[in-house]
């Protein structure tokens, strides 16, 4: 009897027995180029703490790859067939009336191939020669992994215990055994290929089977371990999805997938870098001088500075290429940057096969963007690099004589599965590919096989989740084969979170070398007038603008950060109104600025002549490449402090550079939970910190936040135990995707769109209202012509549908705002949770938007 998985128009249905062919074939070849059966070993061996002879370990990895075949076992279901596949022929209409109310699960199939999996293999375990009975009992367990997979294939991952069953409760598998057994002779022309009668009814106990598997579970108290089967079961969703998903679309679209994402030249990308103009000025150094000289306290060049950092983390790292985790810490200006991507580089022509750069905010991906674009531009390499985040549109590489259907398929599936060589995204949007529950998460899991990730400011999340952060980059690192660059100006030494030695390495021996160097040190001087003076909260404000105002008359460049965004609103709007300063430009940049706006502000500061004051909020802390005469900031925390220092005076080529502390909104508002702010470790209440940032000695204030997790908060590092035992080793995804958010989002948002005409970034205007229209055309299905001129519609292939969606919401992004509530005001129209204003440039002031018409806005960065 023919048995279908897929069906479209008039083509010709595909069969189950091809689709899993062809999962198969997808499978054998993403494995040959990631590794995914090597990575299976190594989860399997940390799990077990033990070690496996051949036979044994292939017994393991074959259930990997039969789960992967299996997993659409369940489309045996008749009622699948008749409904979903329109196979009239799989029975007649009583008997599928029955099944269906017998076994309770309409059309789907998911949990049925998990159980046709789980029987056929605990039918087939009295064929397999385990060592011992404790070996049998691990490798059940593993059976019931893969076969929960199976079954959340078409969904999120959410807990595994719900899948085996808990607290007395039974499973919804037995129920379903129980129903098919039921009902065998009239499933038996369907079912017999998938499953035999003696498959069905022997071989399974599941009060024991599943109660032995929740003991094994629970006698785990060991954090690898646990991070080791939370790797296993995501890399089996990711493989059995990507394969999965692969396969229907080559069914669907006639697109097949030739590579999937690894670089075809790990070399490659290191040559072009040493034959850049910087580099080949640095050789020179390492040649003419490099290791010549001991003391440098005298040196006025920064540049010269600059090459010793690169050189000497360079060979730190060559004396340790065993390692797998890298701490890169270093003064801002000191062209750590430089030196962290010589390092991937380097890393990469060992033989890794895929890059990450990963950044705080979607600010500093595009500025480092463009800093590759100057190295990799007009190479043969420059398409390998891609920006993957919400704010970017599919890129659509055009191939000769590819169907337009083809192309669109490929650029989606490149686009979900982050098949791109080199990538530059966030924190938050890889955080989300480790930690994430939902398929769309998951899909390149994968991809983190065999490759080098640089992390910018990863301390600046969450320090209460600083200890799960090293644990699992470490556990990740060593089972997926993983080099991982950490790099800071103001960087605590996480190791002593975990209590492991040697595994980490600082790639700057002589802190002191560069922290201490006067270019460095004493390029940005520090001052707390502002916080020792008597102000009231009231006159801050003017007593900020007079300051200001004075300074101008002797500097061209100012900065001032709030931590709070409507605070340096209200200020931009004061000083706008009050300045009388001729040719002063004032400019205000918060988060809630598009990318445009952000650029033109920061090619304004750039810009050489002219004075400007820029009002901004905690965007331009990290990696910001601003270079501003004095400063004014708001105190926080710290490494925050630090972060905003390093955009003064950048260049060490300044005089008399300053940056001014002052206290206006509390920082605990912003940062709760934090533990710095939490126990007064600021510049604003503790003398000892004022003392640690001005003598750039970090190391005392990161000891006592590590102090804090570790020793006064116990209940906390408990916790952690618990949560690595509870949460991760027993696969509670839903847990450890809550856990492991670095930001916490208390309050849904409500976003709005403004209709105005702004220019985009090539200097063409933008008319909100068509940008609207186009959106709501595509989203709801209506025809439109796009900027090609060709018809694009909801009907037409999902994959162009994709795409241009991801064009017109790179469009939308210079429109759309978040606030917490409209406040009465009247939108015009809406879609999702997006309202349309029609009359936009009521809500803006002075170039931004006006929080002010919207109610309780306390909106921060």
């Amino acid at each position: 009897m023919d048995i279908y998985a897929h069906r479209k128009g008039n083509k010709e249905k595909e069969l189950l027995s091809e689709h899993q062919d062809l999962c198969l074939d997808y499978f054998k070849r993403i494995d040959k180029e990631k590794g995914i059966l090597d990575k299976v070993e190594k989860c399997v061996l940390k799990y077990l703490e033990r070690n496996l002879t051949k036979d044994e370990m292939q017994i393991f990895k074959d259930a990997f790859v039969d789960a992967i075949w299996h997993h659409d076992e369940g489309k045996r279901n008749p009622v699948f067939q008749r409904e979903k596949m329109k196979n009239n022929n799989i029975m007649k209409e009583k008997e599928l009336d029955k099944i269906s109310e017998d076994i309770g699960e309409g059309s789907k199939h998911s949990l049925i191939s998990a159980l046709i999996y789980i029987k056929k293999y605990f039918y087939k375990i009295r064929e397999f020669e385990f060592e011992d009975e404790e070996l049998e009992k691990d490798f059940k367990l593993f059976i019931f992994i893969n076969a929960y997979i199976i079954s959340k294939h078409h969904g999120n991952l959410d807990e595994f215990y719900k899948f085996i069953g808990v607290d007395g409760k039974s499973s919804r598998l037995k129920e379903i055994t129980g129903a098919i057994r039921g009902n065998y002779e009239i499933l038996k022309p369907i079912l017999e290929d998938g499953l035999s009668e003696e498959e069905l009814c022997k071989g399974l106990n599941y009060k024991n089977a599943m109660s032995n598997t929740r003991s094994r579970i629970d006698e785990k108290d060991n954090k690898e371990s646990s991070i080791a089967i939370y790797i296993y079961a995501k890399l089996l969703y990711s493989s059995l999805v990507s394969c999965d998903y692969y396969s229907t679309s080559q069914y669907m679209s006639d697109s097949k997938m030739n590579s999937f994402g690894s670089t075809e030249d790990p070399a490659g990308y290191d040559k072009i870098f040493e034959e850049t103009e910087l580099t080949k000025i640095i050789r020179k150094y390492e040649k003419d001088s490099y290791g010549k000289r001991d003391d440098f306290s005298d040196e006025k060049n920064i540049n010269v500075m600059r090459s010793e950092m690169f050189l000497d983390a360079e060979r730190k790292y060559i004396e340790n290429k065993d390692k797998r985790v890298y701490l890169l810490e270093a003064p801002t200006g000191s062209g750590k940057s430089n030196a962290a991507v010589n390092l991937s580089l380097k890393m990469m022509k060992e033989g890794f096969k895929k890059l990450y750069y990963v950044y705080p905010f979607n600010n500093l991906v595009e500025q480092n963007r463009e800093s590759l674009d100057k190295i990799f531009k007009n190479t043969a390499l420059e398409n390998d690099i891609a920006v993957v985040n919400s704010l970017e549109e599919i890129v659509v590489n055009e191939t000769k004589d590819e169907d337009i259907c083809n192309k669109y398929q490929r650029a989606l599936l490149d686009r979900q599965f982050l098949n791109y060589p080199f990538i530059l995204t966030t924190h938050v949007s890889l955080f989300d590919t480790l930690f994430g529950d939902t398929a769309a998460s998951c899909f390149g899991f994968i991809q983190l096989i065999d490759s080098v990730i640089v992390f910018d400011e990863i301390q600046s999340y969450k320090s209460t989740i600083w200890e799960e952060i090293i644990q699992f980059l470490y556990t990740f690192s060593e089972i997926l084969n993983m080099k991982i660059i950490i790099m800071s100006a103001t960087l605590p030494d996480l190791t002593k979170l975990i209590g492991e030695k040697g595994y980490s390495v600082e790639l700057i021996d002589d802190r002191e070398k560069y922290f201490s160097h006067k270019l460095f040190k004493n390029r940005v001087e520090v001052s707390y007038e502002l916080l020792s003076e008597e102000i009231e909260k009231d006159d801050l404000d003017k007593v900020l603008f007079e300051h200001i105002s004075d300074n101008l008359k002797k500097y061209d460049k100012i900065m001032i950060e709030f931590i709070k965004k409507q605070s340096a609103m209200d200020f931009y709007n004061m000083f706008i109104e009050e300045n009388e300063i001729d040719g002063l430009n004032i400019a205000l940049m918060t988060g809630d600025d598009n990318i445009h706006e952000r650029k033109k502000i920061i090619n304004e500061v750039k810009a050489e002549s002219g004075k400007i004051l820029l009002i901004a909020t905690q965007v331009v802390e990290a990696g910001v490449d601003i270079d501003m005469d004095i400063g004014y900031k708001d105190t926080s925390k710290i490494d925050s402090e630090e972060q905003f220092m390093g955009r003064i005076n950048r260049s060490a080529k300044k005089n008399n550079s300053i940056v001014y502390f002052f206290n206006k909104d509390k920082a605990d508002d912003i940062y709760r939970n934090d533990i710095a702010v939490k126990y007064n470790l600021t510049i604003e209440k503790n003398e000892e910190m004022r003392k640690a940032l001005m003598n750039k000695e970090f190391s005392k204030y990161y000891s006592e936040i590590i102090k804090f997790i570790r020793e006064k908060n116990k209940n906390l590092y408990e916790g952690t135990n618990k949560f690595f035992k509870n949460s991760v080793g027993k696969l509670n995804f839903n847990d450890v995707k809550n856990r492991m958010k670095l930001i916490d989002y208390s309050k849904k948002r409500q976003r709005i769109f403004l209709n105005r005409t702004i220019p985009n970034d090539n200097g063409n205007m933008l008319v909100g209202k068509d940008v609207w229209n186009d959106y709501k055309k595509l989203l709801l299905g209506y025809e439109y012509y796009n900027e090609e001129g060709e018809k694009v519609s909801k009907e037409l292939d999902y994959a162009q549908w994709k795409v241009e969606l991801s064009r017109i919401n790179k469009k939308m992004n210079y429109f759309i705002y978040e606030i917490n509530d409209v406040n009465g005001n009247e939108y015009n129209d809406s879609i999702g949770d997006i309202l349309y204003f029609e009359d936009g440039e009521d809500y803006i002031k002075n170039d931004k938007l006006d929080r002010e018409k919207f109610s309780n806005e306390q909106l921060f960065y």
